[in-house]
């Protein structure tokens, strides 16, 4: 009985020190949409029109973990800190939802085809980075076409960057998104007849 009861204790005693090692729970996060971060007026059935027709991330973007870049090119996940849906649709919702509100147009919308509909401009945008750095840095370069009706797209490169306030996860996210809102201002000021 007394052995039993030794046993026992032990038992219990390595369940609770087991216990006190537990790893913490992960934490979701999202880019956010200018809509939701501010009032930008109504959008309009006539506004201009505006295919996404592709729209790609890096593939070192596809894991749901978080990323820093430290020295220049590496990249470092954190176990716990993690995009709440696949960042590349995260992106594309996002941004075509920011490029509505520039425009204030309800016109905007994502192709699964490489064809734009007929009067629309084509937007094709090759994401090259979209991260944020060790020394507070978020950047986001694209590689982009805006055209109407053209056969042979004209692409032009631009790169936003923005300093991250505060050294959270959420602060990240947030730094993130205001760069997407920066390239949906740059391709709204591109189609005629808007500014």
């Amino acid at each position: 009985m007394r052995r039993m009861s030794y046993f026992g204790m032990i038992t219990c005693a390595t369940i609770g020190f087991v216990g006190c090692f537990r790893s913490p729970a992960p934490r979701f996060f999202t880019l956010t949409p200018i809509a939701e971060r501010a009032n930008s007026g109504a959008m309009s059935p006539q506004g201009p029109r505006v295919t996404v027709v592709s729209l790609t991330i890096p593939a070192y973007l596809l894991d749901p973990r978080m990323c820093i870049i430290t020295n220049g090119n590496e990249v470092v996940r954190d176990e716990f800190e993690r995009w709440a849906e696949d960042l590349d649709t995260n992106f594309r919702r996002v941004f075509v939802e920011d490029l509505s509100r520039e425009l204030r147009s309800s016109n905007i919308s994502l192709s699964d085809s490489s064809t734009q509909s007929a009067g629309a401009h084509a937007l094709r945008a090759e994401v090259l980075s979209f991260d944020t750095d060790t020394a507070g840095a978020a950047r986001l370069r694209v590689r982009w076409s805006l055209e109407r009706d053209a056969a042979q797209p004209s692409f032009v490169l631009s790169e936003w960057s923005e300093t991250v306030q505060g050294d959270t996860p959420g602060a990240r996210a947030q730094a993130l998104s205001s760069l997407i809102a920066a390239f949906a201002r740059e391709i709204a000021a591109q189609v005629p007849g808007t500014r």
